[in-house]
């Protein structure tokens, strides 16, 4: 049967680069999931392989079935790509126990990043798009109905917090990298999941590149043309600074319509904005407070020294947290 790798996430660390861009390449390995079009070609449910991630029963099966008779009959390579396994403990447990019924060498791929930096880029792509709970499990009353959250990015921690001290399956659960490793390793063997650090993109691009190309048995150069230029667009979106909001309603009014006309595009109104707000050195909407930091800090040190100890590179330069 081919070999199975499940790029499990996180989002927000290159997850759409890999699925839109370096997937897409001709020399890519078979894709199923996330921006994946050709599904539809094949005639099948609209994400079908999230049955991978229910609990056991008739929809995992008829997923489990599908990965077979499609895909696994080959001596292949087979990626499948979905950000939000790893959004969720849950998730992740129903799909270890689903894939136990698949008798097929299986190997994973976690990009983590730094969580101060992903709660940040989450919180700012959530304000932007309402998507608080459209796939992740319900944090509070307040985000868990795909409305703009109303309350700044440091009350929204407090509140993750809180959830999280409940009890509640949040994406600080998810967060906690040396936990989805551990559960992943004890159903499979210990060398199963390659752990990559978002930032060692930038630090040390060589030997994140030579790791996916070696799972995905790709081109070196191939995988660095695709995911080498990836940059960060955190501040240099309009939604990231405090007035940004306010400019794109003014601009989207009907009496800026022939605007249009001369050529003035939407993307060249958000630069020339986005320019004016960074120089003007303006807080940006997504930025925690060092008080926010902290609490943060502490329910990840632990985890984070655990993860440290297990891979090869240095976590505290790229400030993921490792003291409380």
């Amino acid at each position: 049967m081919a070999e199975l790798i499940l790029h499990i996430g996180m989002g927000k660390a290159a997850s759409t680069t890999i699925q839109r861009s370096l997937l897409k390449e001709p020399s890519s390995p078979v894709s199923i999931g996330r921006h994946n079009k050709d599904i539809k070609l094949k005639g099948l449910e609209h994400m079908w392989w999230r049955g991978l991630i229910s609990k056991p029963g008739n929809y995992a099966d008829q997923a489990i079935k599908i990965l077979k008779d499609q895909y696994l009959k080959s001596n292949n390579v087979v990626v499948l790509t979905d950000e939000v396994i790893s959004s969720s403990i849950q998730f992740l447990e129903n799909l270890i126990t689903n894939l136990t019924k698949i008798d097929t060498d299986i190997k994973f791929l976690l990009i983590t990043r730094n969580q101060i930096t992903f709660l940040e880029s989450f919180y700012n792509h959530s304000m932007r798009s309402r998507v608080n709970a459209i796939i992740y499990p319900k944090y509070n009353y307040e985000i868990s109905n795909r409305l703009k959250y109303e309350g700044n990015i440091d009350q929204w921690i407090d509140d993750l917090i809180k959830s999280y001290n409940r009890g509640d399956n949040n994406i600080i659960s998810a967060l906690n990298y040396d936990t989805v490793v551990s559960k992943i390793n004890s159903s499979f063997n210990s060398n199963c999941v390659t752990v990559l650090p978002l930032e060692a993109l930038s630090t040390n691009p060589q030997y994140f590149i030579k790791e996916i190309a070696a799972l995905f048995k790709m081109d070196d150069s191939i995988v660095y043309n695709t995911m080498g230029k990836k940059q960060n667009v955190s501040g240099k979106r309009l939604n990231d600074y405090r007035f940004g909001t306010t400019i794109e309603k003014v601009f989207k009014l009907p009496v800026f319509s022939p605007f249009k006309r001369t050529g003035l595009s939407r993307n060249g109104i958000n630069k020339f904005f986005v320019f004016i707000l960074s120089s003007l050195n303006l807080d940006v909407n997504c930025r925690l407070s060092e008080k926010s930091k902290s609490k943060i800090s502490g329910i990840f040190a632990c985890s984070n020294l655990n993860l440290k100890a297990k891979i090869p590179f240095d976590l505290k330069k790229y400030g993921y947290p490792l003291t409380q």
